[in-house]
């Protein structure tokens, strides 16, 4: 458990779909996610991040803060700036809205929730990225939201809270985004040879992480004629 009374990031998100099964099969082929048995609901995972998808009409994914005082987190959460649209209580959805208009599910840890283990080496990150237009506005504001401080890489705002890493940079459209290593996921999704960046038949966001730059070079000497 967190011992902070700050809020951490989870690393479950929630999707919907008109036919939820169609777009299980396709993350199941293109992604390899698996399903998990859940009193939740559907459920995905590749280790990392974990999706629990419900049928309804195409909208953004719901993000999710942790929190370990539930009650008290929904007034720190009114003086941060967060809208509540839906408060049902511990164990139940608590959907806040950020002054960005990104959606949030607030979940509290009891004393029976265990940390589970992360497959770093999954195809989906455990990083959850933002596009926004003001990205260093949006960086300042998690900073405070997560107690964490945010480093600026390039154009992209990096936020760690521990396992998962927020990623905040320009782009288009606003709002959440997954984040691939290999551009032929993206492909399997339905993107062409070369893109970046695609948003799928359900609204939903994918980009593949760019590589960092080689910082060192391998020099091997040319074979005697």
């Amino acid at each position: 458990m967190r011992e902070s009374m700050g809020f951490g990031l989870s690393r479950c998100v929630g999707l919907t779909a008109p036919h939820p099964d169609a777009m299980v099969q396709k993350y199941r082929e293109a992604l390899g996610w698996e399903m998990l048995t859940s009193q939740s609901g559907l459920c995905l995972t590749d280790g990392a991040l974990r999706a629990y998808v419900d049928p309804g009409d195409r909208r953004p994914p719901v993000l999710e803060l942790l929190t370990d005082h539930l009650s008290a987190a929904r007034g720190q959460l009114r003086a941060l700036g967060f809208e509540e649209a839906t408060w049902k209580g511990s164990g139940e959805l608590n959907l806040v809205v950020d002054p960005f208009g990104n959606s949030w599910n607030i979940f509290e840890l009891g004393a029976d929730v265990e940390d589970e283990e992360f497959d770093f080496d999954s195809h989906v990150l455990a990083r959850i990225g933002l596009h926004t237009h003001e990205p260093a506005k949006v960086a300042e504001f998690f900073s405070t939201v997560l107690e964490r401080p945010a480093t600026l890489s390039g154009h992209v705002w990096v936020i760690d809270s521990d396992p998962v890493r927020l990623r905040i940079e320009p782009g288009l459209p606003n709002g959440p985004v997954f984040l691939l290593e290999d551009s032929l996921q993206l492909q399997a999704l339905g993107a062409q040879p070369g893109q970046s960046t695609l948003t799928d038949t359900w609204g939903i966001t994918w980009r593949v992480l760019p590589r960092p730059p080689a910082s060192t070079a391998v020099i091997s000497e040319a074979p005697h004629a």
